[in-house]
């Protein structure tokens, strides 16, 4: 396991000034590659457990579990449409009491695995979904299709109804508010946004608990639709968000008691740089800080400690704790 410690102090004040509003902190980054080569193909979505690693492998299909010294511990999945195989992954969670969520679009499921990747059950929702999270009562909330909010589904698959848009999001629709969410540690959960700075805390139930802005303020973007044409599928009408739009949040992780938010923003040389830092209680900005590289996902560890996962120039996970510069 390599080591370094990268110097990050002071970088408020280097280069081009930060964005009105964001503090950044003062300290370093002490940093160790755990995993990389043949064992990583084509990795995406990071996350974490109270005892491991989780990355799910578009290479082979697989969830692949380490440990923070980057020991493979147990594998789960291939590609496929039958029982306990995935098609096409959306989403990955990882609940309160620390089962693991596998939103399978391909399959229109959600499979449930322990927290050592035991089996426990699938879950057939009847429609392709994009983002899933843990709800009350071992049921689910689920982004269906193009809509803008979370539909509620009981521990069966059942559906239940709509959750209620919140205001915030009135008028838009999917594309535009587009949702990168997290179950909480607490049974909450945490939705950012691609295209705006907009963060909401969910209650249990699916509720909106809190509603943060961030240090640098992006609204929304408008969207248009126009007519084409498509080989297979004849006229079809195909909808962007306005060419001008910005690229906010990228990816969510609970740090200890924080919600992190790495965030892209206006400026080419910080993108996928930044990362936020909230306290989701309150909902209070506490600061900013520079990440060495620009990573794919990020998934929490303890106060100050995370996983980071990158494809540049391979395929590598790195655990990196933040040191405070002393007073």
């Amino acid at each position: 396991m390599a080591g370094c410690l990268l110097l990050a102090g002071g970088l408020a004040g280097q280069g081009a000034q930060a964005p009105v509003g964001r503090r950044f902190a003062r300290g370093a980054w002490a940093v160790a590659t755990i995993v990389a080569g043949a064992d990583l193909l084509q990795p995406f979505h990071l996350r974490a457990t109270r005892d491991a690693v989780l990355v799910f492998d578009f290479g082979d299909s697989r969830l692949k579990a380490f440990d923070v010294h980057g020991e493979p511990l147990w594998q789960f999945g291939q590609r496929g449409h039958g029982p306990w195989e995935i098609a096409a992954l959306a989403d990955v969670q990882v609940t309160s009491t620390g089962e693991v969520l596998l939103a399978d679009r391909g399959n229109s499921r959600i499979t449930v695995l322990g927290p050592h990747g035991e089996r426990r059950r699938m879950v057939s929702l009847g429609a392709p979904m994009h983002r899933v999270l843990p709800a009350a009562r071992g049921g689910f909330l689920a982004a269906i299709g193009h809509g803008l909010w979370w539909e509620r589904f009981d521990s069966t698959g059942r559906r239940l109804g709509a959750l209620p848009v919140p205001a915030a999001l009135a008028g838009l629709n999917g594309l535009s508010a587009e949702p990168i969410s997290l179950a909480l540690p607490d049974a909450r959960g945490a939705v950012a946004f691609r295209w705006s700075d907009l963060v909401l805390i969910l209650d249990a139930a699916g509720g909106v608990a809190a509603s943060i802005r961030g240090p640098e303020r992006l609204e929304f973007p408008e969207t248009r639709s126009f007519k084409a044409h498509a080989d297979k599928e004849g006229d079809i009408t195909v909808t962007r968000v306005a060419s001008d739009a910005v690229w906010a949040s990228f990816a969510v992780a609970a740090v200890g008691p924080e919600l992190w938010v790495v965030f892209a923003g206006a400026k080419k040389e910080d993108v996928r740089r930044l990362v936020d830092i909230y306290d989701p209680a309150s909902g209070q900005y506490k600061g900013s800080l520079h990440l060495p590289a620009r990573p794919l996902g990020i998934a929490g560890l303890a106060p100050n400690t995370v996983a980071l996962l990158y494809d540049d120039p391979e395929p590598r996970i790195d655990v990196l704790r933040w040191i405070p510069e002393r007073p």
